[in-house]
């Protein structure tokens, strides 16, 4: 898999400088595109997590493990997955325009956006996974767990409607970092003029961090006091 991503972001990097650079162009747009959208339906489909092991609560329950511990390395693990598939997406595209001369931004902005969306996107999918996860622990009759793959137009609906709300929740979460990002940076800007920029970020990550340290502990003793036939998990 490293292997052909590599392959083909130097075959995309190559036909950038390519006067015409229809193909380049077409994919960089392409996998931008794609890792954009899959910040929405990321989570809901990488599930590498809670919602596969949910069947195996009992046995979960069974290690010498705290709960908030195994929700976070459940969900990590996700957003570890999730992470690198953008990062791909994203590192091609870069490469798919880098002998772009026209393009705004410039090259040396796009490097920058690239370097932030490797520092913003790893806290973002673990805030998404945690909502995810959360969701199945809180609500396991609404969330598909475990390995099976039900179709129709049902399921369909439901995921549509799982998407939509998920939306929702990710950006009531984000809220209150972009607040105090964007609140920072207009009070340090007269000062620091761009390099506000770099405690406004900070601002955001601690925010963020707080969120999903409280979203942890919080899931981590709703995990504990799950009982599975309550809550209609069964295998």
């Amino acid at each position: 898999m490293a292997v052909s991503l590599a392959l083909a972001g130097g075959i995309v990097a190559v036909l950038s400088f390519d006067p015409e650079g229809n193909f380049a162009e077409a994919a960089g747009w392409l996998a931008l595109f794609w890792a954009g959208v899959m910040m929405i339906t990321g989570p809901q489909y990488v599930r590498n997590d809670l919602r596969g092991d949910l069947l195996k609560l009992d046995l979960l329950r069974s290690y010498p493990l705290r709960g908030w511990s195994v929700v976070l390395a459940e969900t990590a693990a996700s957003t570890l997955m999730l992470t690198l598939l953008q990062f791909a997406l994203l590192g091609l595209s870069y490469l798919a325009f880098l002998g772009n001369q026209t393009l705004e931004p410039g090259l040396q902005e796009r490097t920058l956006l690239l370097l932030l969306s490797l520092i913003f996107l790893p806290p973002i999918n673990l805030l998404g996974m945690l909502i995810q996860n959360g969701a199945a622990l809180l609500y396991p009759a609404w969330v598909r767990v475990g390995a099976g793959r039900p179709g129709g137009v049902e399921t369909l609906g439901q995921n549509l409607l799982m998407v939509i709300a998920f939306a929702v929740l990710l950006a009531l979460t984000l809220l209150i970092p972009a607040t105090l990002a964007g609140g920072s940076y207009l009070l340090l800007r007269g000062s620091l003029e761009e390099w506000a920029l770099i405690p406004a970020g900070g601002l955001a990550i601690l925010a963020m961090g707080f969120e999903a340290t409280w979203m942890v502990e919080w899931l981590g003793g709703l995990f504990e006091r799950t009982d599975p036939v309550a809550a209609g998990i069964t295998a």
